[in-house]
């Protein structure tokens, strides 16, 4: 089976170059026939993984998650590749879900091991304000609203990584925020209720490790979904610190539920993510729907 990696060299803000080296040193030594692609724009990890995805071959993403979302959104769902990931990325909620770390000997013998499990993935179609239509798949997480404008200071951000990334971003996001009205259905259930932040997703973590979801699973067959309905900017700086560490759940202003399907409308529109990466800045309808077992990923 042929060994195909695709590696963006400016993850992690830069900050990876000399762990990529090291890896690239043992490839060499371990799997000197292997495909190696190297990205140099925004979208190409995308093209290449298209071009790929009718063939069983093994790929590995070294990146974060920003970079396996371009990735997947390149394969489909249920494509033939059997996916492995090297996280060297600011967040990396994808692999602290399951469970893997960037050491490359672990990478190594991941590699000569054929196992792997099918995982589940999220799929978002979006309307805009300017009823432009937008189809993402996400592996991990979706946000909308505070979360989602987080999300865009974070990308701003050229330094800081993980936790404190998503923290500094979160403050950044607290003078600029704008509640909506959410109505649609879930799961046929009917919503009505003004919020300032909707979590979905199949990982526990967003953010590179805020627990806005500490009960999903990656492959239960659902989606998990985390409402917080309307906060003023004095409440949201009480409650942020629960909901990091995934302690919000039972309080009054959250509606926490497993779903397979939604449509929301949301009124103004508001920013939405995908796995970190902002997909529109004024998104005023959403229909999400849970992808079952559409992806196979080393264990």
């Amino acid at each position: 089976m042929d060994i195909h990696f695709i590696i963006n060299p400016i993850a992690g803000k830069n900050q990876s170059i000399r762990k990529i080296s090291l890896l690239i040193d043992r490839l060499n030594t371990e799997y000197p026939d292997a495909f190696i692609h190297f990205t140099e724009s925004k979208g190409e990890g995308g093209k290449i993984a298209e071009s790929l995805k009718g063939d069983l071959v093994k790929l590995i993403i070294c990146g974060g998650d920003g970079t396996i979302n371009e990735v997947v959104n390149g394969l489909g769902p249920y494509s033939s590749p059997i996916i492995d990931i090297f996280p060297i990325g600011s967040g990396n909620d994808l692999s602290r879900e399951l469970n893997i770390n960037n050491n490359i000997e672990e990478l190594i013998k991941r590699i000569q091991d054929d196992e792997y499990r099918s995982i589940d993935l999220g799929e978002i179609v979006l309307t805009d304000d300017e009823n432009r239509s937008i189809r993402q798949i996400f592996c991990s997480s979706c946000g909308i609203g505070f979360d989602a404008l987080a999300a865009h200071f974070s990308n701003k951000n050229t330094k800081l990584k993980g936790f404190l990334l998503y923290l500094s971003s979160a403050f950044s996001a607290l003078r600029n925020y704008s509640n909506s009205r959410l109505s649609g259905h879930i799961d046929g259930r009917s919503i009505r209720l003004d919020s300032m932040m909707v979590s979905i997703g199949n990982g526990k973590t967003s953010g590179g490790g805020f627990k806005l979801l500490p009960f999903a699973q990656v492959d239960d067959g659902k989606l998990d979904l985390s409402i917080i309905n309307y906060l003023n900017r004095l409440k949201i700086l009480f409650y942020l610190p629960i909901a990091i560490f995934g302690k919000h759940t039972k309080m009054k202003i959250v509606n926490y539920s497993k779903f397979e399907s939604c449509s929301i409308q949301l009124d103004p529109g508001n920013y939405i993510h995908t796995d970190g990466e902002v997909i529109s800045m004024n998104g005023i309808k959403v229909e999400i729907r849970v992808l079952k077992n559409a992806l196979k990923i080393k264990v």
